[in-house]
């Protein structure tokens, strides 16, 4: 009778425990970026340890028409998750973007992302098996 008098106490225990270890590791597992300029973003995120990036670029609002008018829309290219797409998004990121100076690389998951000299923005999924670039164009550079 003790045994299962005490088990859900330890039980209890145990999962307040975890969540309080685990609860700093959740904000780690995203991280934001843009290029130099700041309008270029990208946001990288892990759900049940899938990786997925999504980029959103003012610049290339001549390039997705579509993604008109500014502040209900924006041109958008995401990876992961087995897929690579361009399209608009109509959502904010949940993170302040960190400023890359070309050529500097970061990695979070499986997704490596690169800033280049005319302020593109390069991600490339190594599980997804695809890169992208955001920009004034963004598009679908690779995809197997």
């Amino acid at each position: 009778m003790q045994i299962t008098k005490t088990a859900p106490i330890v039980t209890t225990a145990t999962l307040i425990a975890a969540a309080a270890v685990l609860a700093p590791a959740a904000s780690a597992n995203s991280a934001a970026y843009s290029n130099s300029a700041g309008d270029v973003r990208c946001e990288i995120y892990q759900v049940n340890g899938t990786t997925k990036t999504i980029c959103m670029s003012d610049p290339a609002r001549k390039a997705q028409p579509e993604c008109n008018p500014p502040g209900q829309l924006a041109p958008a290219v995401s990876v992961g998750g087995g897929s690579a797409e361009v399209h608009c998004w109509n959502q904010g990121f949940t993170n302040v973007p960190q400023k890359l100076n070309p050529l500097q690389v970061k990695q979070l998951g499986t997704a490596y992302i690169a800033s280049g000299f005319s302020g593109n923005l390069y991600v490339a999924d190594i599980a997804t098996r695809a890169i992208i670039r955001a920009g004034a164009t963004n598009q679908v550079l690779f995809k197997l």
